[in-house]
Parts: structure tokens; sequence; C-alpha cells
């Protein structure tokens, strides 16, 4: 089936590029969140192709610094300064935009359709928005959008590494952020909930233990604990400290410790059955967090 959506090829294409790396997480049902990395270092790319006009927006994370670009609104010149690293620009996909004359260029760009923002402003308990006070031309320096768009960048690195729980983390709380930050007309719910109580804990905490490779949504377990999905991503940090992807990772290694207790399993066993993608993803992450490998770690505890 063909993409629709102002992301992966057809966003990639818009910048004469082809073929883009993106996630997508369609925890909102039928209709999708995308991110994509765009990286090109022609110098003075003459002319992007207009991104097809549709009911969504773009967020977008400049990965570098941005110094020269000339930007084109529905055929006008618009006033388009020079970005730094890090700025945030949102653009309004039922305009038709194209560049010009655009420096070596890297940036994120989060797509988030109409559809996606009212599902997402019913779930926060806000109201809808039908647009965002903001100049894209201009941009904005947001650190949890930059902050938000650095964390994917290992995971673009290795995207199979990249776990379904952790793209829905990142690119619903930038959905979440943008909405209430820039939305026209926006009013915030009341209904603040500082921790998981005792029975939301338990069940998400079933829920995750049940899906240790991270195929499991944010949407689906805020729902479960009958919270939005910054209300539960809050409570549930307050409740064990972690983010609920830190904590998923948390207990793939612990599992892993356990069975490492077992010679007779091989590591890609291990990986296998605590979610890792593979032996080598299971020796990363366990060095990582534990400060030495896997079998350095089980003959240590032999002796």
């Amino acid at each position: 089936m063909p993409v629709k959506g102002a992301y992966g090829r057809q966003l990639g294409n818009a910048f004469n590029l082809g073929a883009a790396p993106s996630f997508v997480s369609r925890s909102l049902g039928d209709v999708a969140i995308a991110v994509t990395e765009i990286k090109c270092d022609v110098i003075d790319n003459e002319l992007t192709a207009p991104v097809p006009n549709e009911d969504a927006f773009l967020v977008k994370v400049q990965v570098r610094d941005l110094p020269k670009r000339e930007l084109w609104m529905d055929g006008k010149m618009i006033k388009a300064p020079p970005l730094k690293a890090g700025s945030t620009s949102i653009f309004d996909l039922r305009r038709t935009w194209i560049g010009k004359r655009v420096s070596p260029y890297h940036a994120l760009s989060f797509y988030l359709p109409r559809r996606a923002l009212d599902t997402i402003a019913d779930l926060e308990g806000v109201t809808r928005i039908e647009d965002f006070d903001h100049d894209p031309g201009v941009g904005v320096d947001d650190a949890t959008v930059a902050s938000l768009g650095a964390s994917l960048l290992p995971a673009f690195a290795r995207p199979e590494e990249a776990n379904y729980l952790f793209v829905d983390h990142i690119t619903s709380a930038t959905a979440a952020h943008v909405l209430c930050t820039y939305g026209v007309g926006q009013r915030l719910s009341k209904q603040i909930r500082s921790k998981l109580t005792p029975w939301q804990e338990q069940r998400a905490k079933e829920i995750l233990l049940a899906n240790l490779n991270g195929d499991i949504s944010l949407a689906e377990l805020a729902v479960e604990c009958g919270m939005s999905i910054s209300a539960f991503n809050r409570a549930f940090a307050v409740a064990t400290g972690l983010s609920p992807h830190r904590w998923l990772i948390d207990q793939r290694v612990q599992k892993s410790m356990s069975l490492l207790r077992d010679s007779r399993l091989s590591l890609g066993e291990i990986a296998s059955a605590c979610g890792f993608v593979d032996k080598s993803h299971l020796v990363r992450v366990f060095t990582r967090m534990v400060g030495s490998d896997p079998r350095t770690w089980q003959r240590a505890i032999k002796h």
C-alpha cells in the first residue's frame, strides 16, 4: 500500500532525496503519526518540490544550523532568517511550501495529521485546535521539542533496535506538547493526578511485562488506566522513578540477568526471550546499564 502523508519517501521526494528514513506510530488507530529524518548535503539546493496539501502539520526541529534558505508560502516569499540547531518550526500543510537555495540541511520532521491531533486533544482533556500560534519562517527555540528530537537520533542510527513504545512515547509527547503550547484557543484540563493508584501501577506493569519487545503504545496504557497520555507518563514516573520505556528496558535487563544464571542458554536465546532485537542489542544495552558485558557478568557471579 503506498504511503499517504508527508513522511518517509513522500517527504524525501519533496527534498529531492527519494527514500528518507522514518518511524511510524499507529497507536491512535488508523491514523499515522510519523517522524522522518531529512539530511541533504547539497550546497544551495536550488528548489524543493511542494509537499502535497492535506489537513496536517509538520513540526520540524533542526539538528544542525541552517544558515541560509528562501521560503515561499502559496507562491509568495516570506521572512526566513537563519535557524540555529534545536530551532522548531510548525508548517500547516493546508498551505503550499517551497524552499529555495537551501544550505546543507539536517532536521527531524514530525508528521501530525489533524485527526491525530484531535484524538490526542480528546485524550488529554483539552480543546481541539484549528491552527497554531507560530511563524514557521522564524521558528522558535523550544527546548522540549529539541530534546525529544535529539533522543530519536540513536534510533535513526540503529533503526532495528528502536521499539514501538519508545517511538510512540516521543511522537505522542511531541504532539501533545505542541498542541498544548502553540494551539490557538487552547484550554488545559485542570485534572492533575500526581501518581498512579496501586491498581493502575499494577495493571501498567502487567501490560509492559507482557510486551517486553515494546510492542505496546502509550495510548493503550493510558486508556487501560483511565488517564490521558501526558498524565499517565507523569504519574508512572512518579510511581516508579522511570518513564515507561526506561522501566521496560530495566525489566529486560533484569530478566536477562535471571536467564544468564542458566548457562545452557545462548545469548541469542536470552536476547529473544527478553525482547531484544538480537544478541548484539542485548550486549550493548546490558553493558551500558550493568557496566560489564553479559558473559563477563555471568562468570563473575559464578565465582
